[in-house]
């Protein structure tokens, strides 16, 4: 059958303490053995896994993660790395041969705005230290940057723009994604400080589409795009899908057969939870 997008949180560990983010209300979790992983991928290799989304807290803060990567890679299944970027160069050469895509988080590159968003001043430099070695090392994968609109930095983005396109290395893809209100577990302030409407993010990436788009290939991500379209797999492997602009969660799937996982899947699919297939596909370079 086919899959829609899978996304697995490997470990809730992070350096930043984003208030936007999920994972400060699963600390609490333990993460997933190395041979819990295993297991997993195997199952859902057996029905239908092709591409899968490794994210976190910070994924490479595992001591584990080149096994992780390098488990799933063998088995045929093109793998997108999601990061802050961190700790990337320290590990670069054992992970990046296992890499289909790798996806940087910058969402401001003023200090105050970006110690607001990330609790941490220096991402800005993170990434263009990447970026730069990404120049004298040409990845063989591509190179998303990722940016969340929101109240917080909605008035520099063009900012970000610029700090990507004064790179010698340009990265493949700048997307945008309107902020994404996690549910009645995130903190209602943060919700209220953060939310942007669909008109305001449109007409925010139309601006930033006319400025870039000859230099940058932009994509551009509203909640309404983001649902039905994926699934999310806790530390704990509880399934969680977006509908209606929310995450919600489903069934744990750790313990589940090979059969009862596909028959998950079709309840989604056939249920019209899950839909829009052809927004699983990758970008290509």
């Amino acid at each position: 059958m086919l899959l829609p997008r899978i996304d697995l949180f490997v470990t809730t560990r992070c350096n930043n303490k984003c208030p936007v983010c999920l994972i400060p209300f699963c600390r609490e979790l333990k993460d997933p053995s190395l041979n819990d992983i295993k297991i997993l991928i195997d199952k859902l290799v057996e029905v239908g896994l092709k591409k899968i989304c490794i994210t976190g807290g910070e994924p490479i803060m595992r001591n584990d993660i080149d096994e992780i990567l390098r488990y799933i890679y063998g088995k045929g299944v093109k793998i997108y790395l999601f990061t802050n970027g961190h700790f990337l160069l320290k590990k670069y050469d054992s992970i990046a041969p296992y890499l289909g895509w790798l996806s940087l988080s910058l969402d401001g590159v003023e200090p105050l705005t970006v110690q607001k968003i990330k609790r941490d001043k220096i991402q800005p430099k993170i990434i263009g230290n990447i970026l730069e070695f990404f120049n004298r090392n040409t990845p063989s994968f591509g190179v998303t940057i990722n940016t969340i609109v929101s109240k917080q930095n909605i008035y520099e983005i063009s900012k970000i723009g610029e700090f990507l396109t004064k790179r010698k290395y340009i990265p493949d893809q700048w997307r945008l994604i309107q902020y994404l209100y996690w549910g009645p577990r995130q903190n209602e302030e943060v919700r209220k400080e953060n939310m942007i409407d669909l008109a305001t993010f449109n007409s925010v990436c139309r601006n930033l589409k006319q400025k870039f788009s000859n230099f940058l290939r932009i994509d551009i991500y509203p909640l309404k795009k983001k649902t039905g379209v994926n699934v999310l797999i806790g530390p704990n492997f509880h399934t969680f899908v977006n509908v209606n602009g929310q995450y919600k969660s489903f069934e744990s799937i750790q313990t589940l057969t090979t059969n009862q996982i596909e028959k998950f899947f079709y309840t989604l699919f056939s249920q019209r939870i899950l839909k829009n297939r052809s927004l699983y596909n990758w970008p290509r370079r």
